[in-house]
């Protein structure tokens, strides 16, 4: 049987329970902006549609998805495969030029 110390309690293992009131406000606070922000940031791809630049098209897909991964709003494995998913809703029909030339995979040698 565990004896525990008269000097421990469980406040302190709880993690955010320690931390000071405005700390816990403004880690709450960036994880909602982090969140809007991340999860909004592909409906700004739909005025894109308009534009006639195919690359500029392509190049902020691209920003989208890095933004997102800066933001944490998705997993780094998720978000290597959402050019791939915005990018034919944005009706590009280069999107053979666009993965030959950012995710081709050269063989060392």
């Amino acid at each position: 049987m565990y004896v525990l110390h008269p000097s421990f309690h469980l406040s302190e293992n709880m993690g955010e329970a320690l931390d000071p009131y405005y700390v816990r406000w403004f880690k709450r606070s960036t994880y909602i902006f982090r969140m809007v922000i991340g999860y909004s940031a592909p409906l700004f791809c739909v005025p894109l549609i308009k534009v006639g630049d195919k690359s500029l098209r392509c190049l902020y897909v691209l920003i989208v998805t890095y933004e997102q991964l800066l933001f944490g709003t998705v997993h780094p494995g998720v978000a290597s495969f959402l050019p791939f998913v915005y990018l034919p809703l944005l009706e590009i029909d280069t999107m053979s030029e666009v993965c030959n030339k950012y995710f081709t995979v050269r063989s060392p040698t």
